[in-house]
């Protein structure tokens, strides 16, 4: 395929020795670069793709220079800008990669108000600003309202821009789950989604693309229901057999296979919460692991597959040391955006080093000095700041077993609860962590605190099985566990 992009860019650069001021000789050889990188990021051509775009923003800024008032070129200077930057930027340039290319689409949008591909390559670069923030735990909103700002303007001027549609209702999506992490009702945003989703799946070109938006919608809807307690098999259901059908239509698709494993991982994850057999899920899952194990821009669903499979190698008393820290590696190439789930990882690793006394103190201060950007006061995902906590319990239980006071590691555990449920009172995970922090106080208390520890801890678990029925199973040793003291008498006391 690419020798007939190759073909045109000849015959683009022989025209324009010929009409070098003609700017739509240049233009067009714009386009069909913008084209070839998206090819060569579908592909894994990471090495031709700066080639590629160093040529395409020469021809733009030729087309540019032969004609300053041609909107077109402006706009065409923007979207390579945008395939470029959004397919083969390093972790420590996506912000400046996003913020040159909004400028850019900002100016090509001011040149052609009317046009809705410029206005949605504004909304896509707002978009794309909010994932930046948002996988960094800051506070995206702002960037999300501006996005959806600029998709209504497109829509305005093409009702049937099934892009704007579609990157619309992910933001609307977005909206949804930033009121579910600070604790809010997200229904008025997934109302607006799901009306959004409705809307693209009348206008879709194809068969692929309507499978696509629906696959999108169910997987966000089963997500959503598994992070809240609530039963996502139906969503599941109907996303493994939409699955199927992207499969049966392109086959070799990175992007379907992605889809697919992510499918098979959250039913896994299931799987594991409510104590089922993990295998046909984890199974399917790894089917498709190596097919997007070496695309650059799946490396947070990659890792998510290795982590699920070394909680499930977890489960079945074996190591997770290998999957855990080839999840490391692997996330280390995200810079801040892979902090979270680095931390995941280490975290899985606690939990099989720590009850065999093999730990070192090194397995616990390394996650907690990756961690340490990500716990900074302005970020606002309370998730960090609840793994922080686990790491902290992991640690206070592994000097209970040497011996030595767990006071510290307790108190800044507790420390970092509360930052997660400053954040979002009503957070399951971190009222599981703040139980097991005080059920660590309750094994070396004495008998008065010790049974207050252990009062605290039921509370905890409780509080948190109230909001997520699926963290029962996690629970459930330390549930019996404090419940037990709880029913201890005190010591007697002679006269």
């Amino acid at each position: 395929m690419t020798h007939h992009y190759g073909a045109a860019i000849d015959a683009y650069k022989r025209t324009a020795e010929v009409g070098s001021s003609d700017p739509a000789v240049h233009e067009g050889a714009c386009k069909v670069l913008f084209q070839w990188i998206y090819v060569d990021s579908i592909t894994g051509r990471h090495d031709t793709a700066k080639t590629r775009f160093h040529e395409g923003k020469e021809f733009a800024e030729l087309a540019i220079r032969s004609d300053p008032k041609r909107p077109s070129a402006y706009l065409c200077r923007a979207r390579i800008y945008n395939t470029y930057y959004s397919q083969f930027t390093a972790a420590s340039d996506i912000e400046a990669g996003i913020l040159i290319t909004l400028k850019l689409a900002e100016e090509a949008a001011i040149m052609q108000p009317n046009d809705a591909m410029a206005q949605w390559l504004v909304g896509s670069q707002w978009r794309r600003y909010s994932s930046y923030l948002w996988d960094r735990g800051l506070d995206e909103e702002d960037a999300t309202k501006r996005a959806i700002v600029f998709y209504d303007k497109s829509l305005e001027l093409d009702p049937l821009f099934l892009a704007s549609v579609r990157e619309k209702a992910a933001m609307l999506r977005r909206q949804a789950r930033s009121a579910e992490r600070r604790g809010e009702d997200p229904t008025p945003y997934l109302n607006l989604a799901a009306a959004a989703h409705t809307r693209a799946l009348e206008i879709a070109g194809s068969a692929l693309s309507a499978a696509s938006s629906k696959w999108e919608y169910e997987f966000w809807i089963a997500s959503a229901q598994f992070r809240s307690g609530i039963d996502p098999t139906k969503a599941l259901d109907n996303g493994q057999r939409l699955c199927d059908e992207m499969l049966l239509q392109q086959p070799n698709s990175p992007v379907v296979k992605r889809s697919c494993m992510m499918t098979a991982n959250l039913r896994t994850e299931l799987a594991l919460a409510t104590g089922a057999d993990p295998t046909p899920s984890l199974e399917l899952q790894n089917k498709f692991v190596v097919s997007i194990a070496a695309q650059n821009s799946f490396h947070e669903s990659y890792a998510s597959a290795l982590i699920t499979s070394a909680r499930v190698a977890l489960a079945r008393g074996e190591s997770p040391e290998t999957d855990t820290l080839r999840a490391i590696e692997v996330l280390r190439a995200d810079g801040e955006q892979g902090l979270r789930q680095m931390g995941y990882a280490a975290l899985t690793r606690l939990r099989w080093h720590v009850p065999r006394r093999s730990a070192t103190a090194r397995m616990f201060d390394e996650p907690l000095e990756f961690l340490a950007p990500v716990l900074e006061e302005r970020r606002v995902d309370p998730e960090p700041f609840r793994v922080a906590a686990a790491i902290y319990e992991r640690r206070a239980s592994w000097l209970v077993d040497q011996r030595k006071d767990p006071a510290d590691a307790i108190m800044r555990g507790l420390r970092m609860v509360d930052q997660s449920l400053k954040r979002n009172s009503r957070y399951a995970p971190a009222l599981v962590a703040r139980g097991d922090l005080y059920m660590v106080q309750a094994r070396v208390a004495k008998t008065k605190a010790r049974a207050e520890a252990a009062r605290h801890a039921k509370e905890s678990f409780d509080a948190a099985l109230v909001h997520n029925k699926y963290l029962a199973s996690e629970t459930e040793a330390n549930r019996k566990e404090a419940e037990l003291m709880l029913q201890e008498k005190p010591a007697s006391t002679s006269r």
